[in-house]
């Protein structure tokens, strides 16, 4: 937890549902975090999952992983598209799409913090463990303070900065199709924000081309 207790540490034992994630951890040292977990806890189905990295080289060693599956002939896995944001793949006769995010890079932490709403604040990450006889690793999870709170509520929250607000605006109308609405001071925060955006800005709608859910 950091030390404004912004954030919660957490094993994912006390969550179940998450098992399923544990194969798209395998192979790289990315995490995933985002919107994800908003349709995992509500019971939903789960349409993308984004991975984030803390460096370049990590998310390169990751699509190098995804591609040497697709080379062997042994994986079902296909690719799917390549932007300046995203490299995505899905194995066959899954919903699923992942998407390898490389707009971004940074610890979990970090990650969550760039993050709009507080419903997209949840990562599932590894943690270094030392063992008796070597070192290794296990999962964890870390999210909001008042993620729980605001997804039982269906509550859009912005609690920090707001860096693209063009797109934040834009990513509200898709919650408000899952049923959430903006509380009255995010609506007041978004508002002075955008009040404050120059239509030639660059990445007016950043969180939505590949990787921000």
């Amino acid at each position: 937890m950091n030390e404004n207790n912004v954030f919660i540490n957490n094993t994912p034992e006390n969550f179940w549902k998450m098992r399923f994630l544990d194969k798209y951890m395998q192979g790289h040292r990315g995490f995933i975090a985002g919107g994800c977990f908003k349709n995992i806890l509500s019971n939903e189905q789960v349409k993308d999952i984004d991975i984030f990295f803390e460096s370049q080289e990590d998310f390169q060693d990751a699509v190098n992983y995804y591609n040497e599956l697709i080379e062997s002939g042994n994986s079902k896995w296909k690719f799917k598209y390549r932007n300046d944001k995203a490299c995505a793949f899905q194995e066959e006769g899954s919903k699923i799409l992942i998407e390898l995010v490389e707009s971004v890079f940074g610890h979990p932490e970090e990650i969550l913090e760039a993050f709009d709403f507080t419903v997209s604040k949840f990562a599932y990450y590894k943690k270094a463990i030392i063992l008796e006889e070597s070192d290794g690793v296990e999962y964890a999870l870390l999210y909001h303070k008042d993620f729980f709170e605001h997804l039982h509520q269906k509550r859009l929250v912005i609690d920090n900065m707001i860096p693209f607000p063009i797109s934040t605006w834009e990513r509200s109308y898709r919650y408000k199709g899952y049923g959430f609405n903006m509380c009255r001071e995010t609506k007041k925060k978004l508002l002075a924000a955008i009040r404050q955006t120059n239509e030639n800005d660059e990445g007016l709608s950043f969180y939505l081309q590949g990787g921000w859910d």
